[in-house]
């Protein structure tokens, strides 16, 4: 469900942590990034756990239009069997990254000014994301952080 608050939901900042606290390598980027949804869902709870929080950020409509858009089966809360997986579905652009220690670093202030702070999770590193939008579905095999793949 994250992605699909990406692309339609307004979500700008990608979260990103590590146990050791040091920034990820990926939080470095800067420039255009194709957008993966991974072939798993991380499981019934950790679903329906994103899903709340996501109706905690958008309001109660958020649901309704996963339902609608055919990516949330409403009888369970879980997966429509039509939800994209394993392959991109859009592209973006990294403009910056958020700090938790404090601060961050963004291209253009407007970026900035345009965020919005509920979709970052306090203690984790955030990318910022601009210029987001959806694109026809193409089966990828994904990798974990940033990867390389054809697509034209």
């Amino acid at each position: 469900p994250w992605l699909y608050a990406v692309l339609f939901l307004g979500k700008r900042v990608e979260n990103r942590s590590r146990k050791d606290g040091r920034m990820p390598a990926m939080c470095n980027y800067r420039g255009p990034l194709l957008l993966h949804a991974s072939k798993g869902f991380g499981g019934l709870g950790r679903f329906r756990g994103a899903l709340e929080t996501i109706e905690v950020i958008v309001g109660a409509g958020a649901m309704d239009r996963m339902v609608a858009d055919n990516y949330v089966d409403d009888s369970a809360w879980s997966p429509h069997p039509n939800m994209p997986r394993g392959g991109i579905v859009g592209r973006c652009n990294v403009v910056g990254v958020i700090n938790p220690q404090g601060g961050g670093v963004v291209d253009n202030e407007r970026h900035w000014v345009d965020l919005d702070m509920r979709w970052h999770i306090p203690g984790s590193y955030g990318l910022v994301l601009a210029d987001v939008e959806p694109l026809p579905f193409r089966e990828c095999k994904g990798a974990q952080g940033l990867f390389d793949v054809e697509y034209s």
